[in-house]
């Protein structure tokens, strides 16, 4: 196969936040500040091609994400565009993409990555120390059981990671967090005139803002799951459109359009 640039944030969801002439504006890490397509960024070669022995489809998982993509562009443009009701189909459609766009990023590829790699570092270490010190090999082993791993196949499975990891953005999808968004009560705010929202290469945010003033942003305490009962999540549609999902008994799936104030753009 010829090298592929496939986006892990989609040229469609992009757009959505274009100029007349289809253009957006970056700004980078390091302060850089231009102008460009939304065919040019965030993409990667391969970023979801499946690269696994004997797997027949190795296009399989971007195919299907082009069809999220699809059904999502076409309810933002026919319904959501025009603060209209939709159906359970069309704010199912909603819940995937948005599902997707929490998990299908690279920030979160490389932070697995990171993670995986930092297992094997520490375990080369302990290894290391219990040749030293033979007596730490009673105290730090278990059983093995059927939801365990050696360090021996998770070295073998992350030299084809990324595959991995292309695969796992699909089972997402079908999974428990679309489920979970698609009952959530959701207001779309309008951002007024000359106010804009803005994306980014991890669009979708969810906190407890109660517990964050009480731990401090990004600890332990603070973290929000979607199932968790003060969770709020945000991500923005387009540059007038942003969603603001959260848990409410009495107002259940609710959809509201709400005209938003300068403060909460």
């Amino acid at each position: 196969m010829k090298n592929k640039g496939q986006h892990y944030i989609t040229r469609s969801y992009q757009s959505n936040f274009s100029d007349k002439d289809n253009l957006v504006w970056v700004s980078t890490e390091t302060g850089k500040i231009f102008k460009t397509s939304p065919e040019n960024i965030f993409k990667e070669k391969h970023f979801y091609t499946v690269k696994l022995p004997g797997f027949p489809k190795p296009l399989f998982v971007e195919n299907t994400l082009a069809g999220f993509e699809g059904d999502f562009s076409n309810v933002i443009k026919n319904r959501i565009a025009h603060s209209a009701a939709i159906s359970d189909k069309e704010r199912l459609s909603v819940s995937v993409f948005v599902a997707l766009m929490q998990t299908r990023t690279k920030i979160l590829r490389e932070s697995f990555r990171d993670f995986f790699n930092r297992v094997i570092a520490d375990g080369e270490v302990l290894k290391a120390e219990m040749k030293k010190r033979p007596q730490l090999k009673q105290l730090y082993s278990i059983e093995s059981g059927k939801n365990s791993i050696s360090m021996e196949e998770l070295k073998e499975g992350m030299k084809s990671f990324d595959s991995q990891f292309a695969l796992t953005t699909i089972g997402i999808a079908i999974k428990k967090p679309p489920r979970l968004i698609f009952n959530m009560e959701w207001i779309f705010f309008i951002a007024p005139d000359s106010k804009f929202f803005i994306c980014s290469d991890s669009p979708v945010y969810t906190c407890s803002p109660a517990r964050e003033k009480k731990y401090g942003r990004d600890t332990f305490g603070a973290r929000a799951g979607l199932g968790h009962a003060d969770v709020e999540l945000t991500m923005p549609i387009s540059s007038t459109i942003a969603l603001f999902g959260h848990w409410n008994e009495k107002n259940k799936r609710g959809i509201n359009y709400i005209n938003a104030s300068e403060r909460q753009v």
